[in-house]
């Protein structure tokens, strides 16, 4: 990327910047007007990074405590944003973002995925229709808030996976299920990269970013010691 700025845009990059990229230390950006690296996605995995780190410091206490302690932080920083606004080329901006409930939405899922797998099947397969329709609502351009476009979609979505999982390991067993698995797995990219089954093993599926972290991380790492990166 660094290459590709100088040869294509004539922009040269600090090593400053680049540090701040590799260690996943968020910076303003002065020529994108962005809080971000300098590969601009890269901007999801400064938040996963806060997240990894809360987490492995909270796995001595039990499920819902580690919950509720990621919670609390998570809720001091949003209101934090609420009370001093700040700009959003600020780095206080970015990690008071509300996106970050979104981990925590996800670590209830995994706490519930017991529960969730045993749901009748109209409701998965309704929470997949929900979270497809509400894509598309967004990409038609409705200036809806990210919790209502994207945030509670992805949970749902998670949800319904969940709760179908059985279904989908029948389906993509069998021959026509192969190509049925490729077709999911695009029309699912435009979320995120990066999924656990249950047995820890890491596929290349795709289904959300935030969401799905912290459910991912809820469902394996139990202990000290089991953190699982996908």
């Amino acid at each position: 990327m660094v290459a590709a700025l100088w040869l294509f845009a004539g922009r040269a990059v600090s090593l400053e910047q680049i540090t701040n990229s590799l260690l996943f230390i968020p910076y303003l950006d002065t020529v994108t007007g962005y809080v971000q690296p300098v590969l601009g996605v890269g901007w999801t995995l400064n938040l996963e990074i806060l997240f990894y780190i809360l987490f492995a410091a909270t796995l001595g206490f039990g499920r819902l405590t580690q919950m509720a302690m990621i919670g609390v932080v998570f809720a001091i920083a949003v209101a934090a944003s609420i009370v001093f606004k700040p700009a959003a080329d600020t780095v206080l901006f970015f990690y008071t973002t509300p996106i970050l409930f979104e981990f925590l939405a996800g670590m209830a899922l995994g706490h519930l995925v017991g529960r969730l797998a045993r749901l009748p099947t109209v409701l998965g397969v309704s929470a997949l229709v929900f979270a497809i329709v509400s894509m598309l609502v967004m990409v038609l351009g409705f200036n809806l808030p990210r919790t209502l476009a994207q945030g509670i979609p992805a949970l749902i979505l998670v949800a319904g996976c969940i709760s179908l999982e059985s279904y989908f390991r029948l389906f993509c067993s069998s021959p026509a299920g192969k190509v049925g698995r490729c077709l999911l797995l695009s029309l699912s990219d435009a979320s995120y990269r990066a999924a656990c089954d249950r047995s820890c093993r890491c596929k290349r599926q795709r289904i959300t970013m935030a969401c799905w972290h912290g459910y991912c991380h809820r469902l394996h790492c139990r202990l000290p010691g089991q953190l699982q990166f996908c």
